[in-house]
């Protein structure tokens, strides 16, 4: 039950993604409005399925992001309907794919932030429906991109907040659709931003919890 990822499909079918402790591995349930299935594992090469962060697409269709604790891969899999595909490492240039967070937009791209716990960036990628962009730092400025929580509004423009832990600070970048904006500091009044938790409502307000570790 390790860090779940919770989804809800057009069915409202429940998903959910986590981790099994005991044997390292990325476990997967679902109901289907009236009883849960038999746990699943997904991925078990490893000790995986650290920090998952699950999404569907307007076909209904699975994807899941996370880390093993022992290759430090930020690792992707998908599921079609009928079937979990093989698990792929989009990044493994570094420690990366820490605490990835997973959206997928109206167009069904798919866009994840993750920490590269190497150089303390937070990172961004992309996958435009045939291929996984190059990763990009959004934040490179301290020790950064930790526990990202990331959300795209009603026109496609990606928001994300992340704890900065060199001070800590609370801090939130947006994407326009042409470039990313400037990091900004929410909160900064004590040791705050972690773990935070974005979601947008109706009308594109933006709402996000967090811890205040002071």
């Amino acid at each position: 039950g390790y860090d779940s990822s919770l989804a809800i499909d057009s069915n409202d079918n429940l998903h959910v993604t986590y981790l099994d402790g005991t044997n390292g591995n990325l476990e997967y349930m679902t109901y289907d409005g009236s009883s849960w299935s038999t746990p699943v594992s997904l991925d078990s090469t490893d000790y995986v399925g650290i920090e998952s962060s699950l999404a569907i697409d307007s076909n209904d269709n699975l994807h899941v992001t996370y880390r093993g604790i022992n290759n430090y891969n930020l690792e992707y899999m998908t599921y079609d309907g009928s079937s979990w595909s093989t698990p792929v490492s989009l990044d493994s240039t570094d420690a990366v794919g820490y605490y990835s967070s997973l959206a997928i937009d109206s167009n069904d791209n798919l866009h994840v932030t993750y920490l590269d716990r190497t150089n303390d960036n937070l990172e961004y990628m992309t996958y435009d429906g045939s291929s996984w962009s190059t990763p990009v730092s959004l934040d490179s400025t301290d020790n950064v991109g930790w526990q990202s929580s990331l959300a795209i509004d009603s026109n496609d423009n990606l928001h994300v907040t992340y704890l900065d832990d060199t001070n800590g600070n609370l801090e939130y970048m947006t994407y326009d659709g042409s470039s990313w904006s400037t990091p900004v500091s929410l909160d900064s009044t004590d040791n705050v931003g972690w773990q935070s938790s974005l979601a947008i409502d109706s009308n594109d307000n933006l709402h996000v919890t967090y811890l205040d570790d002071t």
